[in-house]
Order: structure tokens, then sequence, then C-alpha cells
């Protein structure tokens, strides 16, 4: 709509396509290595501990305001 006619709209999705290209092949790339970190059993083990370490401090803090 911002382009003045058909050809230049065209270029304008291109040149929007060019420029958001290297941003989601890198997306891409580090999804994957994301995703084989988190195989990984350390790292699901440290993963574990925070959740329940998370739990632990807010069942904590809420026994603390009911007694206060």
């Amino acid at each position: 709509m911002s382009a003045a006619s058909v050809t230049g709209g065209a270029y304008l999705m291109l040149a929007f396509g060019l420029g958001t290209l290297p941003n989601l092949l890198l997306a891409g790339l580090m999804a994957v290595r994301l995703r084989n970190m988190t195989r990984h059993p350390l790292l699901r083990y440290v993963g574990g501990a925070l959740v329940l370490g998370f739990g632990c401090y807010g069942i904590f803090k809420a026994m603390l305001k009911i007694m206060a």
C-alpha cells in the first residue's frame, strides 16, 4: 500500500524479504543448537532443580505472608 505502483510494491517486498532472511536463518540455526543443548542430561537436571527451587521459594514467601 505504501508503494505507488505494482513494481514498487514488488521491490519493497523483495527488500523486506532480503532484509529478514539473515535473521530467519540465524534463528533456525540457534533453534537447532538449543535443541541439542537441551538433550544434555546435566542441563535437564539443572533446569529441574531451578524449577523446584523457584517453587520452594514461592511457597516459603507465601507462608511468610500468611504468618505476617
